[in-house]
């Protein structure tokens, strides 16, 4: 059944907080890729998930990895590295936001987050591969202001 009904819709938000959608994109070669920006203050992110869109290359062992760079302070991990070779189309990626290695669930099931959240400062999220691979990537982040004004886009 589609959510049509705008209650359900307030209903969801107000469980989860906003959602905003980074469209697929192809994984950076060896380097870092901008997925959100972080505007007018913190958030608290209730649910940060990737997704894989292209099948990931083989490589020789390339990682992914997730981290916060802000405006202010020094870049820090979300989710440590981990090993994505050869995963396949619809492998979700789960950030647990406390700088453990990011869950790769390749059977298309991901528990829901099961703690409160994380809080991240104005920046960027950004992910990084070890190397040069075949592949592409969507993300979904779900969060609620914690300061006036604070926002979350598609960077």
């Amino acid at each position: 059944m589609a959510f049509t009904n705008q209650s359900q819709r307030d209903a969801a938000a107000t469980l989860w907080g906003i959602h905003v959608s980074k469209a697929s994109a192809t994984l950076p070669a060896g380097t870092t890729q901008d997925i959100f920006t972080v505007a007018g203050g913190r958030v608290l992110v209730r649910a940060l998930i990737g997704e894989v869109t292209v099948e990931v290359g083989a490589g020789t062992t390339p990682d992914l990895q997730v981290q916060m760079d802000p405006t202010t302070g020094t870049t820090t991990d979300i989710a440590t590295d981990v090993v994505i070779a050869s995963d396949e189309v619809g492998t979700l990626y789960y950030v647990e936001g406390d700088g453990t290695a990011l869950i790769p669930i390749s059977s298309g099931y991901a528990q829901a987050a099961a703690g409160q959240g994380f809080i991240l400062p104005i920046g960027t999220v950004q992910i990084v591969t070890s190397e040069t691979t075949a592949g592409a990537t969507k993300w979904d982040i779900w969060f609620l202001a914690l300061d006036d004004g604070a926002s979350v886009v598609s960077a």
